[in-house]
């Protein structure tokens, strides 16, 4: 009866990383409908060309994702040593 609802500092994070990873889709979805509204109206100066050219331009997945679930050295050793 005791360990119901105890994790290991491993399956805790886990379970952190499916939440940050749940929360950057959520986020990459809010972003994705709001190119989609801004993109109808969005132009340069001049009126005519558009103000982001590609979607990339808007939102980068690439630079987001690693700072959200990335765990530290110091993190990782830290876990390493909780799980011995």
């Amino acid at each position: 009866m005791n360990k119901i609802g105890r994790m290991t500092m491993y399956e805790y994070d886990l379970l952190m990383t499916g939440v940050l990873l749940r929360k950057q889709d959520e986020d990459e979805l809010l972003h994705r409908s709001a190119w989609l509204s801004r993109q109808v109206e969005a132009t340069k100066s001049d009126g005519k060309t558009p103000l982001y050219q590609k979607y990339s331009d808007f939102y980068k997945k690439k630079d987001t994702a690693k700072q959200k679930y990335q765990l530290s050295e110091k993190e990782k050793q830290l876990l390493l040593r909780a799980n011995m």
